[in-house]
Formats: C-alpha cells, structure tokens, sequence
C-alpha cells in the first residue's frame, strides 16, 4: 500500500466533503502522536496523571475519528475533540508537565493547527465566522489563565527535578510539534491536490462535452468557427497559408430513409472516424451541421491541399459499413485571401460545395484563385 493509499482510506470516502476528509486525516495522526507523548512521559519518568492524560485524549480522538470516518458524524466529533482538548487535555498537560518552563508551549503550535481544522467549515457563514472566534478566544482565554496562575501559583506545578530531562522533554515536545504539523499540513495539501486535479479533470470532461460534438466526436460549429478565426489571424500576421474543405455526405437523406436513422448514424460516425484518421495533428475537423463537415488545414497552401482532398475523395468510398452501400462525398476547397473572415472562408466554400454537387457530386471542387 503507497503513502497515498493510506491517507485515502484514513481520510475517509470520496463522497464526505473534502474538510472532513482532512480533519479524519488531522485525528488520525494526532491519535499516534498522543500515544507516543505518553510513552515518552514514560521514559521520562513523568507524573502518572499526565500519562493518563496523554492516554485518555488518543482514546478521545480514536473515538471521534471512529465516528466521523465511519459513522459520518462529524459535528459530534468536532465538538468532542474541542472540548476536551481546550478544557481538560491543554490544562492537565500544562499543569503535570511542568507548565511554561517545559516543552508544551511547542505544542501550542500543534493544536492551534489541529483546532483550525476542527473549527473550519464548508460554509463560511456569519454564524460559522461567531463560533470559530469564540472558540478561538476560549482556547486564548485558557492558555492565558493557565501562564497567570503558573505566575501566581507556582507551587501546583510540577517542577522537574533533573534539568536533563526537562531538556529531553523539551527537544521531544518540539520534535513531536513540528512533525506533527508537517504530517497534518502534508495530508491537507496532498488531499488539496487530489481535489484540484479532479476539478481539472471535471473541466476538461465539461470542456470536451461543450466542444465536441456527442455523435462523431468531432469539434462542434461554434468551437470550428471561433478555431477558424484564430487560424485567419496567424496567417494574416505571419504571411502563411491557410485552407479549408466543406463536406457533404452525397444522398445522405436518401441513406436515412431507405436504410433507416440507425445506419444513418453509422455512416455518420464512421465518416468522422476516418477523417480523423486522415488529418494532421494540427488540422481541425467539426461536425459543422447535419452531414456537413469542415476540415482547417493550417500552413496548407492550395497544392497541399488539393492532394489531400484527393486522397479524401479515394478513401470515403471504401469505408466498411455494416450494410454494402458506397457513399461519396461533395466538397469546396478554397485558401484564405487578404481581408478574408470566417464567414467570407466558409461562404467560398460552401459555394464550391454545391457547385461540386450540380456537377454530378463524388466530387471536391477547388476554388479558382
């Protein structure tokens, strides 16, 4: 199992909102992170009820990853973990760890990170916004009260008798802050970019439904035209040529009413299927309306092209159908001019198209300029 496999089936399934995904994440890690303070406490030869107290909060944030991973309550759990972390983990920790003179202020850091994401909702609302600051002001409030009566009451607060250990208990306490923060912000980004990369995927799906014709899986009408402006203004400021080649599937009415629309579908597809086939990675080819088609043929000057609308005129008959019909194809061919638009380009073509079809079709006319 990779590291990102795991952090997905902590986090949880991808259809719980992406800030539960990633507060499963924070309590997972923070449930490893509390064992390990105690059996550091251990090794230390710490006050018992501070190992208690590290044992009790892993077994708090065991429960409350337990129902937001698994029984998706994740307000129950949110509020368990603030609580018993503002009100009873922080205090007995500053308290039986030897107060501001040991290494839990290190872990200030980590729970203001772990408290941010248990405070952070989906919505951001005025509501939401009022919570979140009372929460912060209390878990403010608490740390404050507790540095005050360290001040005034120093004597409640465990002393430690060895220097050493403080020492030790200090470089653990800003290794264990420092290491949690970075594995509780690494599963927050490596969950951020997963989402990011869907979202991109999502959009390219969209994209291509909304520039693809759904049949033939060609460009549509608008996204050829808007391609075949870019084009004319590349020719027109770097002086090269451009073609284009209008289509039409000969006697496709016919086809449909003898063979039926299914059929008509078929020759359809499998016209498109081969123009693709046929094309340049630079060409561009769209479904421009019914059995229409235009082909852009970039850097193509009218030589080229012409071989190309020959070499397409062979090919369409011999396209295999799953009923023995032949089908042709009519087309205009014309090069961009100086002052030339879209619509002036396809107008040419199109023109050059049905002069192609009252002069017998199975034909692509050229245009003569």
């Amino acid at each position: 199992m990779t590291i990102q496999n795991m952090i997905d089936w902590i986090a949880g399934r991808d259809d719980q909102l992406e800030i539960n995904r990633i507060y499963n994440t924070a309590c997972f890690i923070a449930t490893l992170f509390c064992l390990l303070a105690a059996i550091e406490c251990i090794s230390a030869s710490l006050s018992p009820i501070l190992i208690a107290n590290n044992f009790f909060y892993s077994m708090v944030l065991a429960l409350c990853f337990f129902l937001s991973r698994f029984k998706n309550q994740f307000g129950v759990s949110r509020f368990l973990g603030i609580f018993v972390l503002i009100f009873i983990y922080l205090p007995l920790l500053w308290i039986y760890n030897g107060g501001s003179a040991s290494g839990i202020p290190y872990y200030i850091l980590m729970f203001s990170s772990f408290l941010t994401i248990l405070i952070v909702g989906k919505k951001d609302s005025k509501n939401h916004k009022t919570l979140s600051g009372i929460i912060l002001l209390i878990f403010s409030a608490v740390v404050i009260a507790l540095i005050l009566l360290e001040y005034r009451m120093p004597g409640i607060f465990y002393q430690y008798e060895d220097e050493s250990i403080r020492y030790f208990d200090i470089i653990i306490s800003v290794l264990f802050a420092l290491t949690s923060n970075f594995f509780i912000l690494r599963a927050f980004m490596m969950l951020y970019f997963k989402q990011l990369d869907k979202v991109k995927e999502y959009s390219q799906q969209l994209e291509q439904l909304v520039i693809r014709d759904s049949m033939t899986n060609l460009y549509t009408h608008a996204f050829v035209l808007a391609r075949l402006s870019e084009e004319i203004e590349k020719a027109t400021r770097y002086d090269r040529p451009l073609s284009i080649i209008m289509l039409d599937l000969d006697h496709f009415k016919q086809v449909n009413d003898t063979y039926g629309h299914p059929f008509g579908d078929e020759v359809l597809v499998k016209f498109s299927q081969m123009i693709q086939s046929t094309i340049r990675s630079v060409d561009i080819a769209a479904r421009y309306g019914g059995e229409e088609f235009l082909i852009l043929l970039p850097e193509t000057d009218p030589q080229a092209a012409s071989s190309f609308a020959r070499r397409l005129s062979t090919i369409v008959p011999k396209i295999q159908l799953s009923t023995d019909v032949c089908i042709t194809v009519s087309g205009g061919l014309t090069q961009f001019l100086p002052g030339d638009t879209p619509d002036s380009m396809v107008a040419r073509a199109d023109t050059l198209l049905y002069e192609a079809k009252n002069e017998g079709r199975n034909r692509i006319k050229l245009s003569a300029c």
